[in-house]
């Protein structure tokens, strides 16, 4: 044990868990954490957000293409709220995201004196958001709250941490002892359960494969491929499992929203589901429109789940890759001259149909633009934007981790903070963020974080001077009505290049190729406007 502040003790025990970077802004009652990053961040990384929405954005993006926790370290008060929407997007989808606030002096918490940044519940406004919350109050239970935090993010189902300390305690001085969480071996399921729905899937004569994110949370996706191939069972993917299997694999479907007319009659004519960390949410059902599978098979990490939305006739408590390798054991190898099953075929068919029939519209012309540029390893981030959904539909993605959408919690502003940590996390990686131009004036003003830290993405902004997706709703459902929904914007090339970031303004979407090859080719962070509105190719659920 040795003599520490607070503030070295929380930077001590990130270091301890593998923390190489964090994000955040420095405020008056956290400043004994900068300090202990001045003298003893060596290793660690800090990049400066311009608001702490940002930051927690920024951790989450990270988590999600690094595959590790995110950290966001911010003050008291306004700041705590400022970071809530980040700790919400991460609760939704399953991300390990941990936020460290300061707070005012432990003798005045609670007492509503008015102190400065003071918050009537601030831990309780985080305990309403994240999946588990704490305060500490002495210096010496700092690392076994970092380490408990660190256990509720990456044990079992991932989800956000927030740890509180006041500044008080950031200042003072214990004696601490640091070492790191300790880690648990992914957990498998039962073996009996497991070879019962060996049998059910080997039996099944129209096998559909259904995954979600926590598949990208567990060792690796290889088992799903293998298990496909064994069942010649088409794969799709929620928004979160996009990337779990190659898209140009036989097998894969894709991000399929099933309650969608054209894709509706393959669930319904499966006679086995196979769905692995999937929660079942309204987006991807169509607010629980579609029927119970003829029979359902669930994988997941958290036991809850499996009877939550849509019951499981066998239910697999574990990690993904863990319980995939389980069931291989199990489902025989087919034949080596075995043809693809006319279901696999159909599914595919259908698959490519639908990318037809898209071909030559501005939604397409941007997504194979991008395609063109990432690559098979470059990252694309989305917002919660409709142009979106031409990315979830049609961008094909051959690795995990590297496609971002916040399509469960519906955050906008997501995207630019979100692809500033993307890069953060792959560095020699491209990135390229799509979104609107009601979402990029969420965050626009990270374009200082990105020159600043030499984050070089590129962002998409579809400018149709206005947010469109709700106009679109309020036309659809209130008479044609519209209001509060056209938006007066700023030349977003000047806005770029104020901020010393690279702007580009084409007329058409056939020019973005030219634009995107322009934008990577400057060296730095850079915005092309594209001139809208571009409707999604489909709504993925009806309010």
């Amino acid at each position: 044990m040795s003599q520490k502040t607070g503030g070295q003790a929380v930077v001590e025990c990130l270091r301890a868990n593998g923390v190489t970077t964090l994000f955040g802004i420095p405020g008056m009652h956290n400043l004994a954490i900068y300090d202990a990053i001045h003298d003893q961040g060596e290793g660690l990384r800090h990049i400066l957000a311009r608001h702490e929405g940002g930051a927690g954005l920024m951790a989450d993006g990270y988590a999600r293409a690094g595959g590790k926790p995110g950290v966001a370290v911010v003050t008291t008060g306004p700041a705590v709220g400022n970071v809530m929407a980040a700790v919400g997007d991460a609760y939704r989808d399953s991300v390990p995201l941990l936020v460290i606030a300061s707070q005012i002096a432990s003798d005045l918490v609670g007492h509503d004196r008015g102190a400065f940044h003071e918050m009537k519940d601030q831990l309780g406004m985080a305990a309403g958001a994240a999946a588990w919350a704490r305060r500490v109050t002495t210096v010496a239970e700092i690392p076994e709250a970092l380490n408990d935090a660190w256990h509720a993010m990456t044990d079992g189902r991932p989800r956000p941490a927030y740890l509180e300390i006041p500044w008080d305690v950031l200042g003072g001085q214990d004696d601490v002892d640091i070492t790191p969480a300790s880690k648990l071996a992914p957990a498998a399921a039962l073996s009996s359960k497991v070879q019962d729905a060996a049998r059910l899937l080997a039996q099944a004569q129209r096998p559909l494969i259904y995954v979600g994110g926590g598949v990208m949370w567990s060792r690796d996706t290889r088992g799903i491929c293998e298990l496909a191939e064994r069942l010649q069972a088409p794969v799709a993917t929620t928004c979160n499992g996009k990337g779990a299997i190659p898209e140009d694999h036989p097998l894969a479907a894709g991000y399929v929203n099933f309650s969608r007319p054209q894709w509706r009659p393959v669930w319904e004519q499966a006679d086995l589901v196979l769905a692995v960390g999937t929660d079942f949410g309204e987006v991807a059902t169509g607010g629980w429109a579609l029927p119970a599978p003829q029979q359902l098979v669930r994988i997941d990490v958290d036991q809850e789940q499996l009877n939550r939305n849509y019951p499981a006739t066998i239910g697999l408590t574990g990690d993904a890759a863990v319980v995939l390798d389980q069931l291989l054991r199990y489902v025989p190898r087919p034949a080596e001259s075995s043809p693809p099953s006319a279901w696999a075929e159909h599914v595919r068919d259908l698959r490519t149909r639908l990318h037809d029939a898209a071909a030559g519209s501005d939604g397409m012309t941007i997504v194979e633009a991008m395609q063109r540029e990432l690559g098979r390893d470059g990252l694309s981030v989305g917002d919660a934007a409709g142009v979106g959904i031409w990315q979830l539909d049609h961008l094909r993605v051959y690795e995990s981790r590297t496609f971002q959408l916040p399509l469960g919690f519906g955050t906008l502003g997501f995207g630019v903070p979100a692809a500033l940590g993307a890069q953060a996390a792959q560095p020699s990686r491209r990135v390229i963020c799509l979104c609107g131009d009601g979402g990029f004036l969420f965050h626009g003003q990270e374009l200082a974080t990105a020159i600043q830290h030499d984050l070089n993405i590129v962002v998409l902004v579809v400018n149709d001077h206005a947010f469109g997706s709700i106009r679109r709703l309020q036309e659809r459902h209130y008479q044609g009505h519209t209001i509060a929904t056209d938006l007066v914007n700023p030349d977003f090339v000047r806005f770029a290049e104020a901020f010393g970031a690279f702007g580009l303004r084409i007329r058409h979407t056939r020019d973005l190729p030219d634009a995107l090859a322009t934008a990577f080719a400057s060296g730095k962070a850079a915005v092309i406007e594209i001139p809208g509105p571009i409707a999604p190719p489909q709504r993925p659920v009806s309010p």
